[in-house]
């Protein structure tokens, strides 16, 4: 019977371990910089060569303007369908006494109770003819189909929009008519493009809204490569194979009365907001 002396046995046993994390450290301390930089170009260059649309720094981008907190605020909210209590804490940073804000708010007019019913009826347009009367004061954004989203997307955005009583907006892309259709008010950007200005898709529309630019681009000419813009949605740009699609400046800001009236074909039309 072999006798173990545990005490050589657990100090031999320290001083591999010691060992091997002493050679661990040197391998990184040595081996690291390069990895690093590696690393570091490798991302660099997928920033620098990826276009706009498949870049990850978009992902910064979009969180300058929305926190994580209010993307997981809103997923809670979304997935319960109810009013939650804010779990994370108030937005305001409160580091010292000048940054105090007192509001008189609550003093002005006091709060409604809890089980008073809030009347969130907006119009837009009360004094046109056939002012747009939404149950909500928020509408989904104008992001255009083919040369923005898809046609999932936005079919999927106009029976979020249609659930809870407000309006879509077909954005500056192509018309789709699943979207109208799917759409309890369906608002139509009247943009630059040459494309859905027929008196025949207007028709569909509850309101118009004009698009004359957008941010940092403004109102200047821009192109879509034929390689971002597959399939069916070609077809209704009336883009012919490898053309690219130019989205010119808005024709009718050029002169001062330009937005006073707009023709389509042989039918001259007011322009109103919105349109009955």
């Amino acid at each position: 019977m072999i006798e173990i002396d545990w005490t050589l046995f657990l100090l031999n046993t320290l001083i591999i371990v010691s060992l091997s994390v002493i050679l661990s450290v040197l391998y990184i301390v040595i081996f690291s910089r390069p990895i690093v930089k590696r690393i570091f170009a490798g991302m660099m260059k997928r920033f620098m060569s990826k276009k706009y649309e498949d870049n990850l720094w978009e992902l910064i981008s979009a969180m300058t303007r929305v926190t994580p907190n209010t993307i997981m605020e809103n997923s809670l909210r979304s997935a319960s369908g109810t009013i939650i209590s804010r779990p994370f804490g108030s937005p305001r940073d409160f580091h010292h006494f000048e940054g105090l804000v007192f509001s008189p708010g609550q003093l002005a007019k006091p709060p409604a109770d809890a089980s008073d019913s809030v009347e969130m009826t907006t119009t837009i347009g009360p004094h046109a003819k056939h002012p747009l009367v939404l149950d909500i004061p928020l509408m989904a954004g104008g992001m255009g189909y083919g040369n923005a989203l898809s046609k999932k997307v936005k079919k999927a955005i106009a029976r979020a929009t249609c659930a809870t009583g407000t309006a879509t907006n077909s954005g500056e892309g192509a018309y789709l008519p699943e979207e109208r259709e799917l759409a309890e008010h369906f608002i139509l950007q009247y943009a630059p493009g040459n494309w859905s200005k027929s008196p025949e898709i207007l028709g569909q529309a509850d309101a118009i809204e004009i698009h004359i630019g957008q941010g940092a681009r403004a109102a200047a000419t821009y192109r879509i490569p034929p390689e971002d813009l597959p399939g069916e949605i070609r077809e209704t740009f009336q883009l012919s194979p490898g053309e690219t699609l130019v989205v010119p400046p808005f024709e009718e800001t050029k002169e001062p009365d330009g937005l006073k009236k707009w023709s389509i074909g042989s039918v001259e039309r007011q322009m109103v907001f919105p349109l009955g």
